[in-house]
């Protein structure tokens, strides 16, 4: 069935299965499966939590269980990126399998050299922001019996305030590079 118009016709039934045509190869292309395995270490084969796995260039990701196992939906031909501190990343192609298992090897920087913030990780050398470092031993050599009057001394700027004299009120309140206002304390995070 065809209209007739000055410049031309236009006709509904060719138009319509070439709608038709375009939406199936698109709906063909873009079918999300769902994506499982497990990830574990190479060194000695145990499951790996907490490891992100993301479909490259989305922001579609999850992280492994305690068991090292992992549930994702992504598109046929879709790599998958799996990253973990410590770890070196691995991509893996999605062919046709559903059931992908990878196995990481241990990265070749240490743990030192990594800065884990609230919200990435970073190497040593590229952060900006003052990092101390104090060992547990360095705390034990410490004759005191608070770990706050520990730190006193031992990391630079940080002040500790002991507000009481009193017997057993001997904890202090830390300030990095002086108290800014009555509840500037510091943030300790302790790994």
């Amino acid at each position: 069935m065809c209209i007739k118009f000055r410049r031309g016709r236009l006709c509904y039934i060719p138009f319509s299965i070439f709608i038709f045509l375009v939406l199936l190869t698109t709906s063909a292309f873009s079918q999300q499966i769902k994506i499982s395995g497990k990830v574990t270490s190479v060194a000695d084969a145990t499951p790996i939590a907490g490891v992100t796995v993301q479909v490259k260039n989305t922001t579609v990701s999850t992280a492994t269980d305690a068991g090292g196992n992992y549930l994702i939906n992504a598109n046929r031909g879709s790599i998958l990126i799996f990253s973990f501190v410590g770890y070196e990343s691995f991509q893996a192609a999605i062919a046709g399998s559903q059931v992908i298992n990878v196995s990481l090897k241990s990265g070749s920087k240490t743990l030192d050299e990594v800065i884990v913030t609230g919200l990435t990780s970073q190497k040593r050398s590229e952060v900006t922001a003052a990092i101390s470092t104090i060992t547990g031993e360095e705390i034990l050599k410490s004759p005191v019996s608070n770990i706050t009057n520990a730190l006193a001394g031992r990391v630079p700027g940080v002040i500790a305030v002991q507000s009481s004299g009193r017997p057993g009120m001997n904890q202090a309140d830390l300030y990095i590079r002086g108290q800014v206002s009555a509840d500037a304390k510091a943030l300790i995070v302790v790994d």
